[in-house]
């Protein structure tokens, strides 16, 4: 699904079924990103109701913060139903390599108990599966260095999950990881690199973000698909340490038992959203090219 502003401050629809027609629709504006998300999945309705695997959402513009996730269909949110998967549309496959090996990252700076627990908790998840346990390598503290993340980065690993800050920028290329001692990995500094993992998570604040405007910017998650990311995890907006604990947890469960990383995401989200309904669950986005 494509989505975009037309001249008019109207939002232009386009929707296509794998094997079907293309379908076009205009819809009146909403400032309120809950409202103007329930009106774009109405419309896909009478497509949800014939059973699709997944909605691909492509937004254009100011549409770019749009939660499609938070849309309701049927009394329930659309992200805790269906995988939605945001895409730059690269024209790559966004299919994932099987995992074989994990680095994680936590509590780079000393300052995010709760970011600690979660790389422990991840750390285990994902070296614990009962089929094919990951080989997982976890830094915590001074040992999440820049060195050590850009190398880890650029080695074999096939899966990055990172809890710690992210640091917002609005031009969106100087957005980063902060990592120990005070340095930070910028979303620029992604492209310069040999090669990324396949999948990265990060369930830092706004480490999906990407300033709204009619001009097209990116930000952290964009740039990991960018540098050759097949699946990222990021949220848009400051999320809650519990919240992003539980999501991260129950995320890399789904990871270690060899599940794609769209029924990972939906799994997260079931499961935070029956425990916090009322947070923002549906900021975490996954991103594919």
């Amino acid at each position: 699904m494509l989505a975009g502003r037309d001249f008019d401050g109207r939002v232009l629809l386009w929707w296509q079924r794998a094997g079907g027609e293309p379908m076009q629709q205009r819809l009146s504006w909403s400032d309120d990103s809950k409202t103007l998300s329930n009106r774009l999945v109405d419309r896909l309705t009478p497509v949800l109701a014939r059973g699709i695997d997944r909605v691909t959402w492509l937004p254009i513009g100011v549409l770019r913060s749009l939660p499609l996730a938070r849309g309701e269909w049927r009394g329930r949110p659309l992200g805790v139903q269906i995988p939605v998967v945001t895409s730059l549309d690269l024209g790559m496959t966004p299919a994932v390599p099987e995992l074989g090996a994990a680095a994680v990252f936590a509590d780079p700076t000393g300052d995010l108990v709760a970011a600690r627990r979660e790389g422990e908790a991840v750390a285990s998840a994902l070296g614990a599966a009962t089929k094919r346990p990951l080989d997982v390598d976890l830094y915590v503290g001074r040992a999440a260095s820049r060195d050590t993340m850009v190398a880890l980065l650029e080695s074999d690993v096939d899966l990055v999950h990172f809890a710690g800050h992210a640091a917002f920028s609005y031009d969106g290329w100087s957005s980063g990881l902060s990592l120990a001692d005070g340095a930070q990995l910028a979303a620029w500094e992604l492209l310069y690199l040999h090669q990324v993992p396949a999948v990265v998570s990060m369930t830092a604040c706004e480490s999906s973000r990407s300033e709204a405007g009619d001009t097209e910017r990116v930000g952290l998650a964009q740039a990991f698909v960018l540098a050759g990311s097949r699946a990222v995890l990021a949220a848009d907006v400051p999320i809650d340490d519990h919240l992003a604990g539980r999501y991260g947890r129950v995320w890399a469960q789904a990871l270690a038992q060899h599940q794609p990383a769209t029924a990972a995401w939906l799994s997260a989200n079931q499961a935070v959203f029956e425990e916090f309904p009322e947070a923002p669950w549906w900021s975490f986005r996954l991103w594919s090219p």
